[in-house]
Parts: structure tokens; C-alpha cells; sequence
């Protein structure tokens, strides 16, 4: 019962399951339920068919009562099934041994299998099990070692801690949701899951079913079986303890994917019982490892060499699968999931072709193999299917099953060799669908870099990507010479102008080679316009992108290895902070210079509004087809940029460092974080919220109160009749805002508004009120505004003459309608199908919910 239970969680359950409460919560005791549900079905039902027929390995069952061929099939089945689970296994150890020695993964992985093979061999399956038992009750030991130590390193009493798991809801351990068929940890799909995997696995999996083989007697096997499935609960509750308790202990960033029990042995356990521990984890990787090298070979010696009798060459084979299960496990080591559900995800592809051949076994007709062969091949490809439509991977065994056996039989009672000809060609294409190049391609080209932090860290103030990468930078020590682009809204630098002095906030401070301005300069003190010089007068070279180049060029980017891109933008199109970066993007994509952006959030929210750009119109206002408001943040840009390739032919290597508690759904003063101006004339967010249409005044001779205390919330000029279009706008029923008249003289204002529309003299003009966002579209606010202004002063109203409206509306349409005097409500109404379109666009780049 040991030697079963050591078998099958071995060092997954180590290494992975107190990940699994540490980053969720213990639902994943539901699959242990139906654990023990499944083992009580395999004792009742298979473990009396292998003692009935006294077979060594449980494929020789299918020999007989098929022939050879199903034997071999289901024997090559399972070879191929435990290398994969297996080499998923074998590559968790390495995670502690490489943490604890820091031993290269190779090195770890080649000692442990050696070693384990020594003894496998040496000593054989009796060996192998007195052993697993040995090793199981080392690694039980060392696990409640980690719970007494993390007990004794909380702040908080057991019950105290109890509490916080509680209101974390990190102790949730029913889920009763209701999308049952797509969510593989809701109640049902989690029993039903666990119930066929360990069905599966412990009746038809050689591996596990060779252990109750080696009992005396039936009574043994089946108190050994179901015993196991308690113990593996109890087992799985103590290390998802460890992971919860974990959770208590650690600050806001969230511990790497399973490197929670290396945390626990560098940090909190003493010398000797870090011993003790790490003695536990090779003892679980060993047990694995040896099971797994023992039933290998023993299968494919009895399954498909049954008449070789050499000692000699089973060790040779011994020495053989060892080795593949090393490669494999090099391979899954890179993997994003936690390794435990990866490898219950690879037992669940094949188990259930396997069940069904002992299920078949057990009904009493003659079946021909090719029906049970197209019966297995069925069973796979269903699989592939499930796996398509994104089906929980708990229904995998069940439902590979149901379709395997609805095949054989129908295939049978039916008895046409033609119909058996016709299914097989039937089935060759239904794998087509499979292939087909339709699917949407899966993206690679951009990095998203998610550090996860806890909820309660971000309950009421969001962490911005530079927040993250301050705290990750030693992640990232491989890169030596560092370009960063900022202005005063980065919280990467603190800038001193006084003494010329910028101090970078990172560790490795001492890396930043050179910083790269947009536009309004460092220390935004540049009006709209302005062009701006490159500046060695700071402590660190300043190159500007708004001089006479907007790009980097290859000089500035010499020795360069990695840049830097923490810039706050205001989610509006003709912000030129995105075309700034569209620069950068196509510099670091020409030199391959990784770049990183340190993700902000979008200051208006998520909504999307207003005119998609027409590439012919594009500038540095406006360069890609995206609308006015675009509902992303600046890193959600620059993935969709990458990706579409919007910057070049090139696509650059791309690592978006995201933010964490952050949605679409949020304004800027819900984030918690002070607001900085991005641009001189942008003092708030509301100023930012208004801006995405009132910025259209930039193309008219209308005021947008620039020279004023209110710029973009004051319009004016001194011929408007103030009264009348305060009138217009309210016939138009616009929700969520009001307007007021006001009058104002536009004045001088260093580094703001040097010299404003209607310099010095008074305007008659409106202030725009906004009281539910929720409700207001500035966009169309304002090209109505544009519109009713242009009707009722038609002598005076005019679009400046180098047409600057087409590049910021992104087409000429608004002047034409305008001009012709054609309903502006169409106009508007048009945009509707542009937004959609957009929105199915840009709906795979968006990182945020």
C-alpha cells in the first residue's frame, strides 16, 4: 500500500500540490475523492479478473482474451504514457536539487537516475517496493516537519492563520459551479475525474497494478488498493497545508511556479531537518523513478519479447528507458503549469483507450481485433476533439471511454466488413479538422511576464509594472547595458534638475547606459510642439525623440542590450507616447535589442469609442488603425502592435512586465496611485477623460482652453454665441454631462501654452461637466460640438488649413460632413461597426480582464 501510494505522487506531491494551494485553494481534493471511489471500483471489478487468470503483467490478459496484437498495442500504450507522466515527474526533483545545490538540471537529473538505477536493477521489483515503503513514511515525515516549522514562523496562532486563509477564501474546498463540462475543479467534473483516473491508472496503468500483483493473495490487492486512496488523500491534505500555510508566511509576491518547497527549505527550516527534508523529496523522486524503470521494462520484456528469459538484457533495457525518461524530463521542465497537472493531463490522454480494453475483457462476446483497434483509435482522436473544444480534461478518460466502447459494440452488432472499412476511412478524416491550418495561430512573438501578488496586496492600490520589476530586477541580471525610455511619470528615476541629476530607482542602477525622452521632455516642461535637444548636462546622457529624429538611431543604440519602456499613457489615439514606442519597437526589432515595457494602466478604462484610423491618414498624431479611445493599456499596444507587425517586418523581442489588480473596468483614482501629469496640459484624469474628443479642437480655430487653468475642460472663441450651443447641446440629450457658459482669456503660461488660440483676448465658450462616465462619449460630444459651432458661425468657424482634423479624427470624413453640411448622427452611428470589428481584433491582446 506504501510502495503504491509513494508510486503514484512521489515527488509531484512534494513539489507541485502545495503550489496548488498556495496560488488557489484545496479543491483539488475533490479529484482525492473520487480517488477512493475509483480504487474500491478496481478492486470489485479488475483485481479479481488478474488473479483469475494469473498473469505477470496485466497486458498478457489481453492476449489472451484478444491476441497478441491488442496486447502489444495496450503494452505500447502504456510505455508510451509512463514515459511521458513519468518524465513529467522526474523533471520536478530537479527544481529542489538545482535550488539546493545549484547543480545544472542535467547533472541533477543524470546523478538521481543513475543512482535509482542501481538499485533497481540490483535488487528488482521486491527491492523496488521495500523501498518505495521506506521512502513513502521519510517524505510523509518530512512533511509534517514543514508544517510544525511554518507554524512556528507565522505571526499568527494555527487558528489565527485558519482566519486568514478564510477571508482569503484560500480553504475553499467544494466548488459547485455550474459550468460543469468546462472547468475541471467544479465538484461533479472533479469526482467524475478522479474517479476514471484512478480507475484507469490503478486498474490498467502496469505501473501501479504491478504492486498488488505481488501480494499473496486477492484479499491483499484489494486492501492494498483502497487503502492507498485514503492514505493519498490524507497525504494530499498535508501538502496543500504546506502550500496554504506558505501562503500565510510569504510577502506580496507570489513564490515561483512550484519552488514553494525550496522556499520552505532555504528559508525556513534549520540545518538537519533541511537534511531530513531534502531526503524526503529524493526519496519521492526515487520511488517514481524506480517504479517507473521497473515496470518499463518488465512490459515490454513480457508484452513483446515474452520467449527472452536474460536477466542481462532486462537490465539493458533498464539502462535504456532511463535514459528516455531523462530526455523527456529535460523537456517538461520548461513547462507553464504546475508539473502535477501536467502529468494527470498526460495520464488522462491514453487511460481511458486503456480501461476500455479491460472493460471490453470483461464482456462475454468474441470481439474481432480490428473492431477493438478502431474502437482504441476512436478513444484518441476523441481526445484530440475534447481537447479542441476546450473540455475539461477530468471528462477525458470518461468520455474517450464511452465513445471507444460505443464503437466496438455498434461495430460489432452491425457485422459488415464493409461498414469496418468504411469507419476506418471515416476516421483517417476526422483527424483532418485536427490539422487544418484554420485555427487561429497560437502567439509566441511577445513575452508576458505575470509575477503573481497577492489579492489582499492589491485590494486597494494596484501594483504598475515598474512596481513588479523593482522588486524581480535580479531576475534579469544577464543584461549589462541598459536604455531606458521615461519622462517625469516613470517611477523608475527620480530627477534632480537642480543638481543635474538623475538617480535610477533600481538595483542595478549602475546598468543605465542612456535615457530616451518623447515628447514634453523629461521633466515635462515642453508644450505640444516643442521640439526638444539631446541633453549631456545630467549625469546620464538624455537622447531626445522629439528633435529632429523620433526613432533611435543605431549609434544611440550601441552596446545596448536590453530597454526599458515605463511611460504613462492617457488612452487616447493621437497621444504620441504610443507612436514613440512604436519607434522603439522598430529600432530594438532592427538591432535585436530585447525591450521590456513596464505595463500602466489605461487612465480612462477600457471603452472603446470612436473612428478606427485609415491607414492613409496615418502621422505621428495617430500611426495604427485603432479608434480614438481605445480601451488598452500601453503594454495591450504594444503586444497587439508586435504581433500584427504594425511596426515593421520584424517582430521584436517583446516582454510585457503586467501589472496585478488591475482591470478594464477601473479609472485612474481607483488604482490608488497619485496622479502625475503626463503633459503639460493634462493636470487630471478627468482633463485625460475629456481629452479623447476634446483634442479634436486642435484641428479647427476653436479654443480647447489651452493658456487657461481648465485646458480641454474650457472651449471657446470670442465669436461664439455661448447661449445657443449650450441650447443644441441639450436638445441632443447627452447622458452623464452638463455645460455651463463661461467666458476666459487664453494667457501665457511658461512651458504650458506659450502661444494660444486667441492670445490675450476674451471668449465666449462653454465648460464641459462630466458626472458619470459611465454614460458620456467625449468623442461624439465633441464632434458635435464641432458640428453645431460650425452651423451656427459659418462665417467664422474654420478647419485650419493644413487639414491637422484628418489626422487626428484618422480620415477626412468628419471635415466633409462638416463642410457639406451632411447628418453628423450617421457619421457617429458608423463608427459602431468599426468598434466591433476592432474589438474582435484586438480581443486575443488583451492581458487584463
Amino acid at each position: 500500500m506504501f510502495s503504491i501510494v509513494a508510486t503514484e505522487t512521489s515527488v509531484l506531491t512534494f513539489i507541485s500540490v502545495p503550489g496548488i494551494a498556495y496560488r488557489g485553494n484545496w479543491n483539488f481534493l475533490q479529484l482525492a475523492l473520487g480517488y477512493i471511489f475509483g480504487r474500491i471500483l478496481v478492486s470489485l471489478i479488475l483485481i479479481p479478473l488478474f488473479f483469475k487468470y494469473g498473469v505477470t503483467s496485466i497486458y498478457e490478459l489481453l492476449g489472451q482474451r484478444f491476441n497478441k496484437s491488442i496486447q502489444k498495442l495496450a503494452s505500447a500504450t502504456f510505455l508510451f504514457t509512463r514515459i511521458l507522466a513519468d518524465g513529467v515527474r522526474f523533471a520536478a526533483v530537479s527544481i529542489i536539487i538545482q535550488s539546493i545545490t545549484n547543480w545544472p538540471i542535467s547533472l541533477s537529473i543524470i546523478v538521481l537516475g543513475v543512482v535509482t538505477l542501481i538499485y533497481t536493477v540490483s535488487g528488482g521489483l521486491k527491492t523496488v517496493i521495500h523501498i518505495d515503503a521506506f521512502q513513502f513514511l521519510i517524505y510523509l515525515i518530512s512533511a509534517i516537519i514543514c508544517i510544525v516549522f511554518l507554524l512556528n514562523h507565522i505571526d499568527l496562532s494555527l487558528f489565527g492563520a485558519i482566519e486568514y486563509l478564510k477571508n482569503n477564501e484560500k480553504l475553499q474546498f467544494f466548488n459547485f459551479s455550474n459550468n460543469i463540462l468546462f472547468h475541471p475543479f467544479s465538484f461533479i467534473s472533479a469526482f467524475i475525474g478522479g474517479t476514471m483516473l484512478s480507475l484507469s491508472s490503478h486498474g490498467a496503468d502496469y505501473m501501479m497494478v504491478q504492486r498488488v500483483l505481488a501480494t499473496k493473495d486477492i484479499s491483499s490487492a484489494k486492501k492494498a488498493m483502497i487503502g492507498s486512496g485514503i492514505f493519498v488523500f490524507i497525504q494530499f491534505s498535508l501538502f496543500l497545508f504546506i502550500g496554504s500555510l506558505i501562503y500565510v508566511h510569504t510577502d506580496c509576491y507570489m513564490l515561483d511556479k512550484d519552488q514553494e518547497i525550496a522556499y520552505v527549505i532555504n528559508n525556513i527550516l534549520p540545518v538537519g531537518f533541511k537534511g531530513l527534508v531534502i531526503a524526503g523529496v529524493l526519496s519521492a523522486a526515487m520511488s517514481t523513478l524506480s517504479s517507473s524503470i521497473n515496470s518499463l521494462s518488465s512490459s515490454l520484456m513480457r508484452d513483446w519479447f515474452p520467449n527472452l528469459k536474460s536477466i542481462k538484457i532486462s537490465r539493458i533495457v533498464s539502462i535504456i528507458f532511463t535514459i528516455v525518461l531523462i530526455l523527456f524530463s529535460l523537456i517538461f521542465r520548461n513547462s507553464n503549469d504546475a508539473l502535477v497537472i501536467i502529468g494527470l493531463k498526460v495520464a488522462s490522454f491514453t487511460y481511458g483507450a486503456l480501461l476500455s480494453f479491460f472493460i471490453l475483457s470483461k464482456i462475454d462476446i468474441k470481439i474481432e481485433p480490428l473492431i477493438v483497434f478502431l474502437g482504441y483509435v476512436s478513444s484518441i482522436i476523441a481526445v484530440f476533439y475534447f481537447i479542441e473544444y476546450q473540455i475539461a480534461w477530468t471528462f477525458y478518460i470518461i468520455g474517450s471511454v464511452c465513445i471507444n466502447l460505443f464503437i466496438v459494440l455498434a461495430l460489432y452488432y452491425i457485422k459488415n466488413k464493409f461498414l469496418n472499412y468504411l469507419f476506418s476511412l471515416l476516421l483517417l478524416v476526422s483527424i483532418y479538422p485536427l490539422l487544418s491550418t484554420n485555427h487561429q495561430a497560437q502567439i509566441l512573438n511577445t513575452n508576458i511576464i505575470d509575477f503573481k501578488i497577492k489579492s489582499d496586496c492589491v485590494d486597494n492600490n494596484i501594483l504598475l509594472g515598474s512596481d513588479i520589476f523593482r522588486e524581480n530586477v535580479n531576475k534579469f541580471e544577464q543584461y549589462k547595458n541598459i536604455g531606458i525610455v521615461v519622462n517625469n511619470t516613470s517611477e523608475i528615476i527620480s530627477i534632480d534638475e537642480s543638481r543635474k541629476n538623475i538617480k535610477i530607482n533600481l538595483s542595478n542602477s549602475d546598468k543605465v547606459k542612456k535615457i530616451f525622452t518623447p515628447e514634453h521632455g523629461l521633466s515635462n516642461n515642453y508644450q505640444a510642439g516643442d521640439v526638444i535637444s539631446n541633453d549631456n548636462s545630467y549625469n546620464i546622457p538624455i537622447i531626445s525623440l522629439y528633435d529632429n529624429q523620433r526613432k533611435p538611431n543605431l549609434v544611440d543604440l550601441e552596446n545596448i542590450d536590453m530597454m526599458i519602456f515605463d511611460i504613462q499613457d492617457i488612452g487616447s489615439r493621437y497621444y504620441t507616447y504610443i507612436s514613440t514606442m512604436t519607434y522603439i519597437m522598430e529600432a530594438c526589432s532592427e538591432k535585436k535589442i530585447p525591450l521590456f515595457i513596464l505595463d500602466r494602466p489605461n487612465p480612462i478604462g477600457g471603452k472603446v469609442d470612436g473612428p478606427v484610423l485609415d491607414r492613409e491618414f496615418s502621422s505621428f498624431v495617430g500611426m495604427h488603425p485603432i479608434p480614438i479611445s481605445h480601451g488598452m493599456t500601453i503594454g495591450e499596444l504594444a503586444f497587439m502592435i508586435n504581433e500584427l507587425k504594425w511596426h515593421g517586418d520584424k517582430f521584436v523581442d517583446l516582454n510585457i512586465i503586467k501589472m496585478q489588480g488591475w482591470n478594464h473596468g477601473m479609472y485612474f483614482e481607483h488604482t490608488g496611485k497619485n496622479w502625475i501629469p503626463p503633459s503639460p496640459n493634462i493636470p487630471d484624469n478627468q482633463t485625460a477623460f475629456l481629452y479623447q474628443g476634446a483634442c479634436l479642437l486642435e484641428g479647427t480655430n476653436i479654443s480647447e482652453g489651452r493658456g487657461t487653468d481648465m485646458p480641454f475642460k474650457y472651449i471657446g472663441a470670442p465669436w461664439i454665441n455661448s447661449s445657443a450651443l449650450i441650447s443644441q447641446l441639450k436638445q441632443l440629450d447627452l447622458g452623464g454631462v452638463s455645460f455651463r457658459e463661461v467666458s476666459f482669456i487664453p494667457k501665457y503660461i511658461p512651458g504650458k501654452s506659450t502661444n494660444p488660440k486667441f492670445k490675450n483676448q476674451r471668449c465666449n465658450g462653454i465648460e464641459i461637466v462630466v458626472y458619470d462616465r459611465s454614460k458620456v462619449s467625449p468623442v461624439s460630444i465633441f464632434v458635435h460640438i464641432i458640428d453645431i459651432i460650425a452651423n451656427l458661425h459659418k462665417k467664422e468657424f474654420k478647419f485650419i488649413e493644413t487639414n491637422f482634423i484628418d489626422k487626428l479624427y484618422g480620415s477626412n470624413q468628419l471635415r466633409e460632413y462638416i463642410l457639406d453640411d451632411e447628418d453628423i448622427n450617421s457619421l457617429i452611428d458608423d463608427w459602431s461597426i468599426e468598434i466591433h470589428n476592432f474589438k474582435q481584433l484586438s480581443a486575443p491582446f488583451l492581458i487584463y480582464e
